[in-house]
């Protein structure tokens, strides 16, 4: 005894020695150290790869933020209730809009510090005439009866459509009788009938334009225009002595065939019998009913596509005194061709669809009538451009430019709800503006020359104006911009100023992206167009980052957890020696230093190892390496975890009384069976837990941090891959930080399993002669077994039931979504903690199925 009181004297004053030497024996401190190994390497690691993501996300974000345009002014009341309420903007607004924003109103917005384009566009009408192109056909000076007949033949992407006219020409003796709506012509030429046609017209400002698109730089013909062109006013004389005053109007014609179709003109000689030679013959018999049943010659025909009728279309508007050509002239006095809105309705399809699904309501007429002495016009080309030339933006952040091009829209459903082919829902002309998808202007025209044309000085005759704000460190293209709080408000401010100075609709489209959104068309089916879902980027670059904090927040809690569970088990299997440490004179300060000591040793070591773990595999793997700032900080900050985990444990350790090493503490005395019920035993589990509720709390602590971040994940990714899902800047976001995570849950659930393990062993080797009168009172090895499983799938539980609704808690407070998608993550999230403590409890189970009976009667 004297001897060992020696020993623990020289132990206490050797303090450093005995600190090495018990950090070494202990196979607890052991494990400890390999655990802060591995946390400190893989979270180098995954800090590295999580840095990288989140800074690539970020130049994604970046590079994506700016659209074409940062603010889109619309006429007051434009907005509909379903763009207010989902914050969306329709991807077909500007066909819908023939004016409402005064020329006054875009002077003040043009006037705004701060504002480096303001380009207006009005949206004039749609001009209706007929594209002619055949000449006279020949052959018929010859007698005889002909059937003309014109063909217009287009498909928009959902179904073939024609156009058919016919007329019968009779050239002879006249009849004896006046003819009454026979459909036969009486000796008149005949002129082949043109392709009706509904082009549209709208007005820009030239320099604004050419600021936002750079559409100066798509003129390949003629020039562009200035906005100064010449207005000159001519006189055009009827028959009748009426004079009418002309406007010319100088436009930009537009190069792209934006509709297919194919037109037709054929005259053919009908084959008349013997017998019938007078056209009185002809009327007895039925006139023109009856020439439909007889057989024709075809005598000429005529084909022509859109491929050839554009380029003849523009010749015609660039050279109208060219042989064949023929100026038009025209009016705004038509309502019927101005631009309609259009009305939608929320609607469940008959169909799977989560997404916003909408139904287009029928067309009303547009009200009010012109007012009388509008100038009537004719164009005069003054340049010729090409879309191509216009750089598209991206469709990740695309926002609507219906000048240049159509919306995307294709039909994924017939009107049962059952899919077809997907097929691009094209714009036709020759029904008129009344078609769903509407082709863009063919013909652009200056502010200057609307105001003239309309007769009212232009008064609300704009459409709506595209608004881009100058910002700060914008190095070259303005796309450069940096993605900053300070910019995006600057954007915001001016905003709230147009809105504020002129009583529009303002949306702020910096940050936006296309969304899905299915529309219903009544008699055709299910579309899918691409709405603009606003002011997404800036919710994405938080979620993105709040994310990443999250994740290796998690994983570096679950570590320090993993050294307090450890710290703990070493500290409570050792109350004999530190009581015994206690009794022979050791102060409890020395204790706490020593088991504190212990694990900063510990941790130093570790932390040392799995920096330079880290670094040499990232070379040997050819990875990014890792930054200075994470081989130093990630071992500090993991030190200083595992001392604030190993504080309580020594602190509990410091605490011990000598008298525990004496004690026995309670034992449970079993019945005596050799077979007991599931209920039974899960009832003696939960009790054995109960009696060590500390640790039963700490595993399930861990537990639940590591169920916590697999349901969190596991929301993100199945339920529509969280609040990026359904744009198409989200989706292209997402594919870049999905799989690096699951490795973070993985070693949490890694190390929670270990945490649980020991806690689990360490509970067995204290309750080693509970273990044998259990034996002793009959109980087989296979029920010993299955009291440990029971145990360690309690604890699972329990931290699966507490993770889950903390991940389901944290993902709707982040996500702000609701689905019954969550129902079933939560399930998994509390079922994949109950696997991982099963799995976490064989190897004590297999030991404690090895004590034997006469454990009960060792210490008797």
């Amino acid at each position: 005894m004297r001897n060992l009181q020696k020993t623990m004297a020289s132990s206490e004053k050797n303090f450093l020695v005995t600190i090495i030497l018990s950090a070494i024996k202990s196979g607890r401190m052991v494990l400890i150290g390999a655990g802060l190994v591995f946390v400190t390497m893989i979270t180098i690691l995954l800090g590295t790869v999580s840095k990288s993501v989140v800074l690539l996300v970020e130049n994604d974000l970046k590079a994506y933020w700016r659209t074409t345009y940062d603010i889109l002014v619309r006429p007051a009341n434009s907005q509909s209730s379903v763009e207010k309420k989902y914050d969306l903007l329709e991807a077909n607004y500007l066909s819908q809009i023939s004016g409402g924003i005064a020329f006054e109103q875009y002077q003040t917005i043009a006037a705004i510090p701060g504002i480096e384009v303001a380009a207006p566009v009005a949206l004039l009408t749609y001009i209706q005439g007929d594209l002619s192109f055949a000449s006279r056909f020949p052959g018929l000076d010859t007698d005889g009866v002909y059937l003309y007949e014109s063909i217009l033949a287009a498909n928009n992407g959902i179904k073939d459509q024609e156009e058919i006219i016919t007329a019968y020409y009779y050239y002879g003796v006249p009849p004896s009788a006046p003819l009454d709506n026979n459909k036969i012509l009486v000796n008149q030429p005949l002129y082949p009938v043109g392709i009706p046609v509904s082009l549209a017209l709208a007005a820009i400002d030239p320099a604004q334009e050419a600021k936002l698109v750079n559409l100066e730089q798509a003129v390949r013909e003629g020039k562009y225009l200035t906005g100064r062109e010449p207005l000159l006013v001519d006189t055009l004389s009827s028959p009748f002595g009426d004079a009418t005053r002309v406007q010319a109007v100088p436009v930009l014609v537009n190069t792209t065939p934006y509709v297919s179709f194919t037109h037709l003109n054929r005259l053919s000689k009908v084959l008349l019998p013997p017998d019938v030679a007078t056209l009185d013959a002809i009327l007895s018999r039925g006139g023109a009913e009856y020439l439909s049943a007889l057989p024709t010659d075809v005598m000429t025909e005529e084909r022509i596509d859109s491929s050839e009728a554009y380029p003849r279309l523009i010749e015609n508007l660039v050279n109208p005194n060219s042989p064949g050509s023929e100026t038009e002239h025209y009016s705004l006095e038509d309502n019927s061709l101005r631009p309609v809105p259009r009305k939608y309705q929320e609607v469940a399809p008959p169909l799977a669809y989560d997404g916003l699904a909408l139904e287009v309501m029928p067309f009303s007429p547009p009200e009010g009538s012109s007012k009388p002495g509008e100038i009537t016009f004719n164009l005069k080309a003054f340049g010729v451009f090409d879309i191509e030339k216009i750089p598209p933006p991206p469709d990740v952040n695309r926002v609507p430019l219906e000048i240049y091009y159509p919306p995307v829209v294709a039909l994924l459903y017939d009107e049962n709800g059952q899919a077809v082919t997907p097929r691009p829902v094209m714009p036709t002309f020759y029904l008129g503006p009344r078609s769903y998808v509407l082709s863009p202007p063919l013909m652009l025209t200056t502010l200057e020359a609307a105001r003239a044309i309309t007769g009212d000085d232009c008064a609300r005759c704009i459409s709506a104006i595209r608004v881009r704000v100058a910002l700060e460190d914008c190095p070259g293209d303005y796309l450069t911009c940096p993605l900053t709080s300070q910019n995006q408000r600057k954007i915001e401010t001016i905003a709230s100023e147009i809105a504020r100075l002129t009583g529009l609709d303002v949306d702020v489209m910096v940050g936006s992206s296309p969304t899905s959104v299915l529309v219903h068309i009544p008699e055709t089916g299910y579309v899918e167009e691409q709405w603009i879902q606003k002011n997404v980027t800036a919710a994405y670059k938080e979620k993105v980052q709040t994310g990443h904090l999250l994740m290796l927040g998690t994983l570096l809690g679950i570590g320090g957890l993993f050294v307090l569970d450890l710290a703990w088990a070493e500290a409570v299997a050792r109350r004999r020696t530190i009581a015994l440490q206690k009794a022979l004179g050791w102060r409890s300060s020395t204790v706490f230093l020593q088991i504190l000591g212990q694990i900063a040793l510990i941790s130093l070591a570790a932390t040392v190892a799995g920096t330079f773990a880290a670094w040499g595999l990232a070379r040997i793997l050819e990875w990014a390496m890792p930054s200075p700032a994470l081989l130093w900080g990630v071992p500090l900050l993991v030190a200083g975890l595992s001392l604030v985990g190993g504080t309580y444990p020594a602190w509990l350790a410091a605490r011990i009384p000598p008298a525990v090493g004496v004690r026995r503490g309670q034992i449970i005395y079993p019945k005596r069976t050799t077979s007991l019920p599931a209920s039974g035993l899960l009832v003696i589990a939960w009790k054995g837990l109960l009696r060590r509720w500390s640790h039963t709390a700490l595993g399930a602590l861990t537990a639940t941090l590591s169920a916590a971040l697999f349901v969190l994940m596991l929301a993100v990714t199945l339920d529509r891959q969280g609040a990026m899902s359904g744009t198409l800047l989200g989706e292209f976001i997402l594919v870049r930080i999905e799989g690096y995570h699951y490795t973070i849950v993985g070693l949490g659930f890694g190390l929670a399993a270990l945490s649980l393990a020991n806690s689990l062993l360490a509970g067995v080797m204290e309750r080693r002669r509970e273990i044998g009168i259990y034996k002793a009172a009959g109980w087989r090895t296979a029920i010993v077994v299955r009291l440990f499983l029971y145990e360690g799938a309690l604890i699972g539980a329990l931290g699966g039931l507490v993770g889950a609704a903390v991940g389901l808690g944290v993902f709707v407070g982040l996500y702000e979504t609701v689905t019954l998608n969550l129902a079933w993550i939560g399930l998994a999230g509390v079922v994949l903690p109950i696997a991982v403590g099963l799995l976490a409890a064989f190897y004590p189970a297999r030991v404690a199925a090895k004590v034997s009976p006469a454990e009960a009667v060792r210490y008797e």
